[in-house]
């Protein structure tokens, strides 16, 4: 097994992500142990750096299951430490295929923004809020591989409580996703678009999905497969104003979904997941208000992080964890 160690930016906790990523859900596409996590990379995926300069992912073409290369992330200090568990394409011990995983884990973790000026708006902004996200500073986005992952999971998750989401998640990588298992434990990729779009609702409806819900996934899967979806087209509109009309136009995508997945699956730090319950919940536990805060005064603390607003959004979720509670996503 080989190790590659990948040094770390200023203000990045891996102990953070690592608590984003162990809220006590069950992610198939993780294994998590003792201070590290594991993961199944499809060998087939390349990136390329999207307008903003964050590297995204682009799905892989249907490829045999052997081709997955696993890892396992660990804390090292002053690096990451990388450890390559199964290599699927035979070349991690290559200068390129060591960037391969390098580019991947680095897109994963946000390793690659800039974000003294996040830094700097966050120790302007007033109390109580400069307080609470002056604590989580080295907190980084934590990515979904690709921009239909995360639009899927947005489907999947819609209207139902966070577990029940993850236990949908679990029921679909078990049927239709590629796995692979190393050291006794399976890891999963997430389905591709052209096994989805190929589901049959009634077997969609038998993992407990509405037929609503099923419709809107194959829908979507459909546009990924065919072309008429992709991440090239989203991004190259430019400004996330321009994706989020684009996305929108997708069956089953509204503002939530559009932003969210722009945020983890394209890595726009100013996309904003309005109608979120948890940025509610956190709202009203930071300002210590009762009921749920209107669409203006969201608005009015999101536009003290210009440019940001998606990480502000982030952080905001992330103070839920301090009370224990992980419905946040």
């Amino acid at each position: 097994m080989d190790t590659l160690y990948i040094s770390k930016p200023p203000l990045f906790s891996f102990e953070e992500a690592m608590r984003y990523t162990t809220r006590g859900f069950d992610d198939p596409r993780y294994v998590v142990e003792e201070g590290c996590i594991s993961t199944a990379i499809a060998c087939g995926d390349a990136e390329v750096a999207d307008p903003g300069g964050v590297p995204r992912s682009v799905l892989a073409p249907e490829g045999p299951d052997d081709a997955i290369t696993v890892i396992r992330v660990a804390d090292a200090g002053e690096a990451l430490a990388v450890e390559v568990l199964r290599d699927g394409a035979g070349d991690t011990t290559t200068s390129a295929g060591a960037a391969r995983v390098e580019r991947y884990v680095r897109r994963w973790f946000d390793l690659d923004r800039e974000i003294s000026e996040w830094e700097a708006l966050v120790r302007r902004a007033p109390e109580p809020v400069r307080s609470a996200f002056t604590r989580l500073l080295g907190f980084r986005l934590v990515a979904l591989p690709s921009l239909f992952e995360a639009l899927a999971w947005c489907v999947l998750g819609q209207q139902i409580h966070l577990g029940f989401a993850y236990r949908l998640k679990r029921r679909l990588s078990e049927r239709y996703a590629a796995r692979v298992d190393v050291e006794g434990k399976g890891h999963y990729l997430f389905p591709k678009p052209a096994v989805l779009a190929a589901a049959s609702r009634e077997d969609l409806r038998e993992m407990q999905l509405s037929y609503r819900k099923a419709d809107y996934l194959i829908g979507l899967a459909s546009l990924f497969r065919d072309g008429e979806l992709s991440e090239d087209a989203v991004a190259g509109l430019g400004d996330t104003r321009s994706m989020m009309q684009r996305l929108r136009q997708v069956r089953g995508i509204g503002e939530w979904s559009a932003a969210y997945g722009l945020l983890k699956g394209l890595g726009r730090r100013d996309a904003v997941p309005y109608g979120d319950s948890g940025l509610a919940a956190a709202y009203a536990r930071l300002f210590d208000t009762a009921g749920k805060p209107s669409r203006g005064e969201l608005e009015d603390l999101f536009a003290l992080f210009p440019g940001w607003e998606g990480y502000a959004a982030f952080y905001l979720w992330r103070t839920l964890l301090n009370v224990g509670t992980p419905e946040w996503d």
